[in-house]
């Protein structure tokens, strides 16, 4: 199992965004014992309000981060959009776990941003979630908080395509808030690339040499951080 922390940076209207996804494949099944699509569960949404200080919003990812290593690797997916790139120079240095940043662009492909950096399409970045969603591998745990908010913004989120170029884009309808959508889109988006195949490959040799009892107390460590014990 791994864990992708999605962020997305506040802007001017809208709230930092934390999201906490678990991937795992399952068990492969009978009779031709071919390897499943991931799986991914939402365990975790935050909103860091508006007027936050980037010190602030580096402590809560930083310890949202720690809490997630229960539920295995961890990776740490950061919007670097303009604002961004100052809060990501401070997760360098503050956050212990993997970390990848992603720029946004409107561009028609990706590319690297130094070792751990892309400049992507955000197109790019939610047709990944799409597929997730519409391929119903993806669930939002009913003890999630802002459970309610981030579905939401899913069924929100306008899909056009351009008849002009024929690409397709996302954006939320009217006026609405995509802060969580993109913080999840980042999650997703790194889970599903065939770069996280050597974290995943460690996590699960991590995950096998635990006992049954070690895997059920990171479990049991996980669910104790409820929402309304100030998680």
């Amino acid at each position: 199992m791994t864990a992708t922390i999605g962020c997305d940076v506040g802007q001017v209207r809208d709230a930092t965004a934390i999201i906490v996804v678990e991937s795992f494949r399952p068990d492969p099944e009978p009779p031709r014992l071919e390897y499943q699509d991931l799986r991914h569960i939402v365990h975790w949404c935050q909103k860091v309000p508006l007027g936050t200080s980037y010190v602030d919003v580096v402590q809560q990812i930083t310890a949202t981060a720690e809490r997630a290593r229960s539920l295995g690797h961890v990776m740490l997916v950061v919007d670097a959009t303009g604002v961004g790139r100052p809060l990501c120079d401070l997760l360098r240095r503050e956050a212990r776990v993997s970390m990848r940043t992603v720029t946004f662009t409107s561009g028609e492909s990706e590319t690297r941003d130094g070792s751990f950096g892309f400049h992507t399409p955000k197109r790019d970045l939610m047709g990944a979630l799409r597929l997730v969603i519409e391929s119903r591998r993806i669930t939002v745990l009913p003890s999630c908080p802002f459970r309610a908010d981030l579905l939401a913004e899913l069924q929100n989120i306008d899909f056009t395509i351009s008849e002009r170029t024929g690409h397709d884009s996302y954006a939320a309808a009217g006026s609405g808030h995509d802060d969580m959508t993109m913080a999840l889109a980042l999650a997703i988006w790194w889970a599903e690339r065939p770069d996280a195949g050597a974290a995943y490959a460690e996590a699960q040799r991590q995950r096998a040499a635990r006992t049954p009892m070690e895997r059920q107390a990171a479990i049991d460590r996980w669910t104790r951080h409820s929402w309304r014990e100030g998680w």
